[in-house]
């Protein structure tokens, strides 16, 4: 039996059961007081009309019993009621997702279907009702929210549910029961059969079908380390192609939700429809998404090459400029006058010139260092 969710509440009723037919009446079919002919759809006690010139017309219970759910649970008596007559319900696209994927995968567009069987119930102090549709020999429980009225725990329970008793859920959020226009017999007939109110799969046993085939074909990484050994090279550490974790977080291939990582790119599987493809297809694109991302860490492998040797000639220079100046602020031998016309190095700029280029040279075995003229200038 399905669990209540229950939170005190109170709204006008806008809708009785009628005694005879078991059909929902508007307040405004019916005649004033105990005249309605109307029970409440929760507890089955008789109403009354309340048809004043000060209130908003209403239905209210004649014992004055405090039924906290008769306006919610006669609304989902009204709407197994257009169901049951119209006999048909547009669902919403059914849609498959996983944490890291950035676009939804739809299963199924949006579609008009046929009722074949309609079930309501709702025992004393239950809430929510129980209202369930077969649609394909499949049931389909639809519940009502009422301007945020469910909490995330409750959903969960809701999920929970759907699992054990292998149907799938549908939610339709509707305004606060206050809004007396929405919840008029023609304004509910016409949004159930637009289906232009938002709704939202609960639980949809096709995306769970769909979920554990995915799941199926994703295997878990062992310890990461030194990196995972990633089959679509996304990445490389120490000359081996591996993926860290935070490469793994923003992978389409992964389907647990990060730190964690479920990789999928073993199989080539991105999509439902690629469980369809052959593996030779799918094999041709995780060859060709390695390749791409080969080509990618070559490319950024030379970069940081050719950065590393920037970085050294910089770095050799600015050792070289740091000696210079030291050496420079030093006292200096006296120059001997060059007369030889042969080719000498510089002692402090490293450069081969002709002598006469140069202000000093010591001779074979003196002390007298190399100058040429240009480094003698900056000198002086």
């Amino acid at each position: 039996m399905e669990r209540n969710v229950k939170k005190r509440n109170a709204h006008n009723i806008y809708f009785g059961k009628d005694q005879t037919t078991g059909k929902s009446r508007h307040i405004s079919e019916v005649a004033s007081g105990a005249k309605c002919g109307c029970i409440c759809a929760a507890c089955g006690e008789p109403l009354e009309a309340r048809k004043g010139s000060i209130r908003k017309h209403h239905f209210a219970h004649i014992s004055n019993y405090e039924c906290m759910y008769a306006s919610e649970v006669a609304i989902y008596k009204v709407v197994a009621d257009i169901l049951n007559d119209t006999r048909g319900l547009v669902l919403p696209p059914i849609t498959l997702s996983f944490p890291t994927w950035v676009h939804n995968d739809c299963l199924r567009e949006s579609r008009k279907v046929e009722i074949e069987d309609i079930n309501f119930s709702c025992e004393p102090l239950q809430y929510p009702p129980v209202l369930f549709v077969a649609i394909s020999q499949k049931k389909l429980r639809i519940l009502l929210e009422f301007e945020n009225y469910y909490s995330q725990e409750d959903l969960v329970t809701f999920v929970n549910e759907a699992r054990m008793g292998g149907y799938s859920s549908l939610l339709f959020h509707f305004p606060s029961i206050d809004d007396e226009s929405f919840f008029m017999p023609e304004q509910l007939k016409s949004v159930l059969a637009a289906g232009v109110r938002e709704q939202k799969w609960i639980r949809s046993e096709l995306t769970d079908l769909w979920h554990d085939r995915f799941l199926s074909k994703a295997i878990q990484p062992a310890e990461w380390g030194s990196g995972y050994e990633c089959p679509i090279h996304v990445g490389k550490y120490k000359g081996k192609y591996s993926a860290r974790r935070i490469d793994c977080a923003h992978c389409h291939f992964n389907l647990a939700e990060p730190p964690s990582c479920l990789c999928l790119a073993t199989s080539g599987i991105q999509g439902y429809k690629d469980f369809s493809e052959t593996p030779s297809v799918l094999q041709k694109r995780i060859d060709d998404i390695r390749q791409k991302n080969d080509q990618e860490i070559e490319q950024r492998e030379k970069r940081e090459q050719l950065e590393k040797e920037q970085r050294a000639v910089f770095n050799a220079w600015k050792l070289q400029s740091i000696v210079s100046h030291e050496e420079f602020s030093q006292p200096q031998p006296a120059m001997v006058p060059l007369n030889s016309s042969r080719m000498i190095q510089c002692s402090y700029c490293g450069q081969l010139k002709p002598t006469d280029e140069f202000a000093a040279y010591g001779g074979s075995g003196a002390v007298t260092e190399n100058i040429c003229k240009i480094c003698a200038r900056k000198m002086t």
